[in-house]
């Protein structure tokens, strides 16, 4: 999926007991959207390895948007 046509977003959100990670891709073709989100509440933020495997989920629903 081209970059213009994706936004990918990692952010902390809130501070102290009401913390939480939120990961999220959002994707367009045409007159298609896709969006995927997750959100993990606590301090533990996503890993490197979460993370990458979301983003090869991002990659197969581009795959289908294209379809």
């Amino acid at each position: 999926m081209a970059e213009s046509k994706r936004v990918v977003v990692h952010a902390k959100i809130g501070e102290g007991d009401s913390v939480r990670y939120l990961f999220g891709i959002y994707q367009y073709n045409g007159d298609m959207f896709t969006g995927l989100y997750i959100v993990r509440s606590g301090n533990d933020p996503f890993t490197s390895a979460e993370i990458a495997r979301w983003l090869e989920v991002g990659g197969v629903m581009a795959q289908r948007l294209r379809a």
